[in-house]
């Protein structure tokens, strides 16, 4: 499974809810498969990653990145 560090506006103009999502900053981390179902994304999962202003990540490291702290979950407004 990878990780996605992705653009936390853009993601959420994608559809992506906040609720269960860790963010930081302007940052959101979503899974590959979220990424891949999102109906108002086109193409391929590494055009889909880009069209995020996202960067992917593996298992091992994406829990390496939140370890190093600031990464709240987010909350519905």
């Amino acid at each position: 499974m990878r990780y996605i560090i992705a653009n936390k506006e853009k993601a959420l103009n994608a559809g992506v809810r906040l609720l269960g999502h860790r963010v930081k900053g302007a940052s959101i981390i979503l899974n590959e498969k979220e990424v891949g179902c999102l109906p108002s994304l086109n193409g391929e999962l590494e055009e889909r990653i880009q069209s995020l202003d996202g960067t992917a990540y593996t298992d091992t490291r994406i829990h390496q990145i939140i370890s190093e702290g600031g990464w709240d979950y987010g909350r519905e407004l």
